[in-house]
């Protein structure tokens, strides 16, 4: 069989990096990157150099062969979400909807009493499936009714973090849920 060899020339990265003082070694440089503010791009950027320095351990970051199909994942979940359809509602409003749905990932034991062991279960289908199909009904939902609510639980707990009102929020958030029922159920 053919051999396949990948290679490019990172050297702006390597003045980047060099420039930006962000050789990573330790778990703990990625934290302080993010900590001081850097974007997750430039931290990528420096990991890859980090690693090819011979740097930083590989085990903290998957291997350039990962992060290569990563990237390239990436790139195809951006065009996934780029094509859009339409849905007209029982009222008539049309509304543009991403054209795929893809797999929502449950964290189990978020909030005891939503999220539960055993709600997680596998999906053996394609990554996306088109919008208005059974599988796809079937991911939106449980995306709404498993996924979401561990996304606002983590956000309330930062609010309630940052000493703001956990119920104010939890109040216009609810009204905007109800208005947006009413548009999309809701006769003319």
């Amino acid at each position: 069989m053919d051999k396949l060899i990948i290679s490019d020339d990172y050297t702006d990265w390597l003045e980047e990096v060099i420039k930006a003082e962000m050789i990573i070694e330790k778990k703990d440089d990625i934290y302080k990157a993010i900590d001081e503010g850097k974007h997750t791009a430039q931290i990528a950027r420096a990991v890859v150099v980090s690693r090819e320095l011979k740097k930083m351990p590989f085990d903290i970051i998957n291997c350039n062969k990962s992060l290569l199909n990563l990237g390239a994942q990436l790139g195809i979940i951006s065009l996934a979400h780029q094509k859009k359809t339409q849905v007209e509602t029982v009222n008539g409003h049309v509304y543009d909807i991403n054209a795929y749905v893809g797999k929502g990932q449950v964290t189990e034991g978020i909030i005891d009493e939503v999220v539960t062991e055993g709600d997680n279960p596998v999906d053996d289908g394609p990554s996306y499936e088109a919008s208005g199909t059974k599988l796809a009904l079937e991911r939106a939902v449980r995306y709404v009714v498993k996924v979401v609510p561990g996304h606002i639980w983590n956000h309330l707990l930062h609010i309630a973090k940052g000493h703001g009102d956990v119920r104010v929020v939890a109040e216009e958030l609810k009204a905007n849920i109800d208005r947006m029922v009413e548009q999309i159920c809701d006769p003319k």
